[in-house]
């Protein structure tokens, strides 16, 4: 669940419905500056704690498809490495997206299917552009593994990147690729946003689906029981799930501010 790590060190409390009305609002921002073409540099700077960047140095999400060598997350600017971090989980989200609107086009051609997994290839829907990049490039086949039948198996070293060269290049083919599926949804005129896909699938489902659920914003509150995260004790958390997000918000200089972003289960 959302922020174990945190949650074991947290007392739950209530919150007050103008904490719940902020930090829906900020929840809600997230997602849709994620969705935009906005630089993610502005995102972490007006939503994020200032000194995101540095506890990112020391604890992070598990789950990254491509990390960095321990020396490149001790020794790159602050900056690359929040840009490093918010793209993995906005490609990630988008991920969610080409597998909604691939469902999307299977229930088009037959609203009464019932699609499963196996029945989704996500390649299938990807822009031809980017798939013909990441099989000529060495490192982008070996880390968008879901392109191909085989595992990479040369060792964990291999979804590394060990230099700022390499980083911000990594970087720069991120965006590309987050700009070449947004047009290519937009070509084959499918929805960009989860809240598309949710009103793309109510013309087609009488009943309303998880989809719609997961952009309601759902909200938990704790205090730190102890001194921990740069926190004093009795400092309060407030946590959001949206969407595929987990958020942990806490206050800096009178405003809510993220402290912590994951996947939630």
């Amino acid at each position: 669940m959302l922020l174990n790590c945190v949650r074991a060190q947290t007392e739950e409390v209530k919150t007050t419905s103008e904490e719940e009305r902020e930090v829906r609002a900020i929840a809600k921002e997230f997602v849709k500056r994620i969705e935009s073409n906005e630089d993610l540099a502005s995102i972490g700077n007006a939503l994020f704690v200032k000194d995101y960047a540095a506890r990112l140095r020391v604890k992070r999400s598990e789950y990254l498809e491509v990390d960095l060598t321990p020396e490149l997350w001790s020794t790159a600017d602050a900056a690359d490495i929040e840009r490093f971090y918010l793209s993995h989980f906005r490609i990630t989200y988008y991920n969610y997206i080409l597998y909604g609107a691939r469902a999307l086009m299977l229930l088009k051609k037959n609203k009464d299917a019932q699609i499963k997994d196996k029945d989704i290839d996500i390649k299938s829907i990807l822009p031809p552009e980017l798939i013909a990049r990441i099989k000529r490039e060495p490192f982008l086949s070996k880390t968008w593994t879901f392109l191909s039948d085989e595992r990479n198996s040369n060792g964990q070293d291999d979804n590394k990147i060990s230099s700022v060269g390499h980083l911000r290049n990594y970087l720069r083919f991120l965006d590309e690729a987050f700009v070449l599926i947004k047009n290519h949804l937009e070509s084959l005129k499918l929805p960009q946003t989860w809240k598309g896909l949710v009103e793309e699938n109510k013309k087609l489902k009488s009943e309303e689906g998880d989809e719609q659920n997961l952009l309601k914003p759902k909200i938990y509150t704790q205090t730190f029981s102890n001194d921990s995260n740069g926190y004093k004790a009795g400092t309060k958390l407030i946590g959001v799930e949206i969407l595929i997000f987990a958020l942990g918000l806490v206050k800096e200089d009178g405003r809510w501010k993220i402290l912590h972003l994951s996947i939630h289960d």
